[in-house]
């Protein structure tokens, strides 16, 4: 039964040239032939390069796991076939030296009307391709030089191809016999070459001359017809992908003359830019240029265009810095920075900047270089605090930051030096009178309180003739009066601390300065502290210091705890008693801006309740208003 996926047996290809094959023609035994192989079984290389091209692609299509010839060796078997090429045709010019004898025509004649019709047959006057050739006189076809693969067995596996031998020759494959089996491949000699087969007889019978065929058919054959019958070769489809493997194994055609010439002409052309390029840039950097060194008008060009260059060439002389210990004292002259520059006023320490036309250059003596140290652990310092100007009012206008000290020591000198890393910054208190521009706007203070009597008297007061004020308590005193302290915050008024206990103790309860830095801040801490519990708000951080003994060294210790120190502009001595008119008379002396200091609290203050009441009414009908402190400075700042 004929295999359908035989490409020999397709019906729109050639029937495969094992047909030309006559049953009378016993298949020639391998021992029959002498070492020479015979010129019929030789092929043209195009030819022989096809036929090799359709049994690789046999070899995929069925069975991928079968190795096909190399390139290498195909090339070598079609090099050898067209030496047997040359020879066959040596011999079919010389057929008497040869020796054969043909047979009868009669058998040729007999074997021709075997062959089956194939398609295009008819197309006797189409020349031949490369990849369909007229056979030559004596030439055998392509199956009978090449015998192609195997189609597979039913079973699926593809008969097993034969090792090239060790001269790299591709042996050839033994032709199946009447039984359809193939003959096992004979071993190759000693000397690695396959023994050949002898196709002469069969080659005589399967494959009648060009004149044979002719003459049976009674035609005129010309020398541009096609031979019909099997001695035609029809284009397969596997010589179309044999034509596509051999135009991919061809090497790139070269560039032509002309575009050889052409890139050689760019590549000139590209140089030629590259090279002026860089005589132009060249030129650029070291024309003469006009700049201005340390204040002098120069022409400067070539080497002296940098600042090194200034230097190397003595245009400019500097001194080179030092080499220095930690603490300053020189180890080694000259090991400092060359000089220090500045282009355009830029600092730079890239000696091999440029210099253009119109810079302003300025070099001057090279610093010095410290040498390697070590730290200890920075140390805290403190800042100084600048009284500056008088008045009722002491506004820290700066409050002052510690800065840092460490000591270094020198890891190649062993010297050690104290160096400050963080300057500090001194605070600045301000004394100055608040200046309301003419604005009638008085500050009433009352210090000492709060007391039983007294306070609840001079609230009553205020709230009559609508004032508002400011209230510096004392701390310890502070306690079983929670509430007045309360009505006085919920009515408006301000309330600052007087200390805790009007600076008792080292203070001789008069003065801060008696006291020592830690024993002032707790005097305030606790006075501010006292009024936040009893009202549940922060105190004001306008501060009174107990009989108005603020210094720098007191400002200092109390930076961070307050705002402001308010002394006063008039004093109404309330606290010696000088009777109702005299405290009256004081209070109505005010003028717009001033603070008056009057007392809620050390005693009997009912002279006071009574000045206030004569006061304020008279001082209200003149236009002034009754205002707290932080009211007062922060409506008018302080203008320097």
């Amino acid at each position: 039964m004929t295999q359908q996926n035989d490409p020999h047996n397709h019906p729109t290809r050639r029937a495969s040239s094992r047909a030309s094959y006559s049953p009378r023609a016993p298949y020639p035994s391998p021992r029959a032939n002498s070492s020479r192989v015979s010129a019929s079984q030789r092929m043209s290389v195009p030819h022989a390069r096809d036929e090799l091209e359709r049994e690789r692609e046999m070899y995929s299509a069925h069975d991928p796991n079968q190795n096909a010839p190399s390139p290498a060796q195909r090339y070598a078997q079609a090099q050898k076939n067209k030496a047997a090429d040359q020879r066959q045709n040596y011999w079919a010019r010389h057929p008497e030296e040869s020796g054969y004898t043909s047979q009868p025509k009669a058998a040729q004649g007999s074997a021709d009307m075997k062959q089956p019709t194939y398609r295009n047959t008819h197309r006797s006057n189409a020349n031949p391709s490369r990849t369909s050739r007229t056979p030559r006189v004596g030439e055998a076809t392509l199956s009978e030089q090449i015998p192609r693969q195997n189609a597979p067995a039913a079973s699926g596996p593809m008969p097993q191809q034969a090792a090239p031998s060790a001269s790299g020759v591709i042996p050839r494959q033994s032709r199946p016999s009447a039984s359809g089996t193939m003959p096992r491949q004979s071993k190759p000699s000693a000397s690695g070459a396959m023994p050949q087969q002898d196709t002469k007889n069969a080659y005589q019978n399967a494959s009648p001359t060009r004149r044979s065929v002719s003459q049976k058919r009674g035609t005129r054959t010309s020398a541009t017809q096609r031979p019909q019958g099997a001695a035609s070769r029809i284009p397969e489809s596997s010589d179309f992908g044999a034509e596509r493997y051999l135009s991919a194994q061809r090497t790139r055609r070269k560039p032509s003359g002309s575009l050889r010439n052409k890139l050689i002409a760019g590549a000139v052309a590209v140089a030629v830019v590259a090279i002026g390029i860089f005589a132009f840039t060249t030129w650029d950097a070291n024309k003469a240029v006009s700049v201005t060194i340390n204040g002098q008008q120069q022409t400067i060009e070539g080497q002296q265009r940098t600042i090194e260059g200034l230097l190397d060439t003595n245009t400019v002389s500097v001194t080179p810095g030092n080499y220095v210990a930690v603490d300053g004292s020189v180890m080694r002259e000259g090991e400092g920075t060359r000089a220090t520059a500045t282009i355009n006023g830029q600092g730079t320490e890239d000696f091999s900047t440029r210099l253009n036309e119109g810079d302003d250059i300025s070099l001057t003596n090279g610093s010095d270089i410290t040498e390697e140290y070590t730290e200890g652990e920075p140390q805290a310092l403190q800042p100084t605090l600048e009284v500056q100007g008088t008045g009722a009012v002491h506004l820290y206008t700066q409050k002052g930051e510690p800065g840092e000290k460490v000591v270094r020591t020198g890891n190649e000198s062993g010297k050690t030096a104290e160096v400050t890393t963080k300057e500090p910054v001194n605070g600045v208190v301000q004394y100055y009178n608040v200046n309301t521009n003419g604005d009638k706007v008085i500050a009433l203070t009352f210090d000492d309180g709060p007391w039983d009597t007294s306070t609840a008297a001079i609230l009553d007061t205020l709230k009559e003739y609508d004032a508002k004020a400011t209230f510096f308590t004392v701390g310890q005193k502070i306690s079983g009066h929670e509430d007045l302290l309360q009505r006085a915050a919920n009515e408006g008024h301000e309330i600052g601390t007087h200390t805790w206990d009007h600076a008792e103790g080292s203070g001789q309860g008069v003065s801060l300065i008696l006291m020592s830095s830690d024993e002032r801040k707790q005097e305030v801490e606790k006075g501010l502290q006292a009024i936040k519990d009893a009202t549940g708000q922060d105190a004001s951080l306008m501060f009174r210091s107990p009989g108005g003994n603020f210094d720098a060294s007191v400002a200092s210790d109390l930076s961070d705890l307050i705002d402001a120190e308010i002394g006063w502009n008039i004093d109404t001595g309330d606290w010696q008693k000088p009777g109702v008119d005299t405290i009256a008379q004081r209070i109505e002396s005010a003028g717009p801006g001033e603070i008056i200091l009057m007392h809620d609290g050390g005693g009997d203050r009912s002279e006071t309740v009574a000045a206030l009441k004569q006061a304020l009414p008279k001082l209200k009908e003149e236009g002034y208003r009754f205002v707290t402190v932080s009211e007062l400075i922060n409506s008018y700042p302080y203008q320097g």
